[in-house]
């Protein structure tokens, strides 16, 4: 990497519906970044969070098997950049997790690359990014 270039940033989605997981990597691609995912089940992706090698996580809340905030909490407790993925209002997330970056579906292109250069900026200076 050049100086100055952004962090290329390896990004993990989590994410059950098809085209949507579509959308994020052709987003994540299009800036220079790499995907791990998508992961559409639960006891996959709390496997996957359980490994220490991404800068940060785009979490679909509501995958196949129940919640992934037990996902998200693993990348607050390492400080990770994560945006949270939801159709549901505010009330209906779980506390601990109204108050993070978000993507209200369905989000535009422009939310998601705008959510992506946040992560980005939020891991330059950052030893593993």
């Amino acid at each position: 990497m050049a100086d100055g270039a952004p962090p290329r940033l390896r990004i993990l989605v989590i994410e059950d519906e098809p085209l949507i997981a579509m959308h994020i990597e052709f987003s994540i691609e299009n800036l220079g970044h790499d995907m791990v995912g998508p992961i559409a089940r639960l006891d996959d992706a709390l496997i996957a969070a359980g490994r220490d090698d991404y800068d940060c996580a785009i979490i679909d809340i509501n995958i196949i098997g129940g919640s992934s905030q037990d996902v998200a909490a693993i990348f607050a407790a390492r400080q990770r950049p994560f945006v949270v993925a939801s159709g549901y209002h505010d009330k209906s997330l779980p506390e601990t997790l109204r108050n993070r970056p978000r993507l209200t579906k369905p989000y535009s292109g422009h939310e998601l690359e705008t959510e992506l250069q946040r992560m980005a900026a939020a891991c330059r200076g950052a030893v593993r990014c």
